[in-house]
């Protein structure tokens, strides 16, 4: 499944899910469409904005040492 992507510049393009990824992640994308709409980046939520969640996943690693 190709996803929707639209660029900083404006330019729009389709991606795969893993490219997508690497583009959010390289602040290169303004925004992609979800099957419920348009994600805004830095507005719409994102899996793995959880701060808890990831605290929780480090403290967790830390204590079993």
């Amino acid at each position: 499944m190709l996803i929707t992507v639209v660029y900083q510049d404006g330019k729009q393009d389709l991606v795969d899910p893993l490219v997508l990824k690497k583009l959010l992640a390289s602040d290169k994308v303004k925004r992609f469409l979800r099957s419920d709409g348009w994600a805004i980046v830095g507005r719409s939520p994102m899996r793995g904005d959880d701060k808890r969640y990831k605290s929780y996943n480090v403290e967790r690693r830390h204590g079993s040492k």
